[in-house]
């Protein structure tokens, strides 16, 4: 894990970082029935969180 991290920060990651509180575009979506899924309607229902997991390790 350490390494990866590493590696990431090397690789320049942190330059491509959004930064806490920035404002995203809005997005589409497949959830996990396939179904699309906008921000937009999202937000409509009040404040939206997102995280973001890394994929394969």
């Amino acid at each position: 894990m350490n390494r990866a991290t590493e590696d990431l920060r090397r690789a320049g990651i942190l330059d491509r970082i959004v930064p806490v509180g920035s404002r995203m575009p809005a997005f589409a979506l497949a959830d996990h029935d396939g179904r699309r899924v906008d921000s937009d309607a999202l937000l409509a229902g009040g404040p939206l969180v997102l995280s973001f997991f890394r994929g394969s390790w």
